[in-house]
This record gives C-alpha cells, structure tokens and sequence, in this order.
C-alpha cells in the first residue's frame, strides 16, 4: 500500500504544481481530502491507519503551496512594518 500512497502524493503534487496560481490551496486540499477518504477503505499495518494523511498533508498541502501565496507582497515589508509607514 506504500507505493499507493506515494504515487497519490505525486499525481497530488503535479496537479498542484500546474493548477494556477489562486486555484493551488484548494486544488492542494481536495487531493488529501480525497487521499484521507480513500485511505479508510484501503488496509494498513495496525497503528499507521494515520501515516496517508501525514504523509499527504506534509507533500502536497506544505510543500506543494508557495508559502506566500495569496499574501499581497507590497503592503508589508520584510520586517513586518507597513510599507505606508516606511519614509
């Protein structure tokens, strides 16, 4: 069943990857939705029931988004203060 499992997170993360820009988060969330309903019918070694879900929340929804994604760039600076206040 690993293999499954792998294989989902990489059909999962090129998905993402070619989803457009404002579409990524969701795309992201409905494959491990998806991969956590399938993993309840499919069969894994007693107390790892949980490893599909790690395993594809950390590939596809962590790695998969850019993690500045839907932040608007040029309202906060690098240290956080405002750009506005900024002289």
């Amino acid at each position: 069943m690993g293999l499954l499992w792998y294989g989902w997170a990489l059909v999962g993360a090129v998905v993402v990857d070619r989803a457009e820009e404002r579409l990524k988060r969701p795309v992201a969330l409905a494959c491990v939705v998806t991969g956590v309903m399938v993993a309840a019918y499919a069969d894994s070694p007693p107390g790892l029931e949980w490893l599909p879900a790690v395993l594809l929340m950390k590939l596809v929804l962590a790695h998969g988004v850019p993690e500045r994604l839907g932040r608007p760039a040029a309202t906060v600076g690098p240290a956080g203060e405002s750009r506005d206040d900024v002289a």
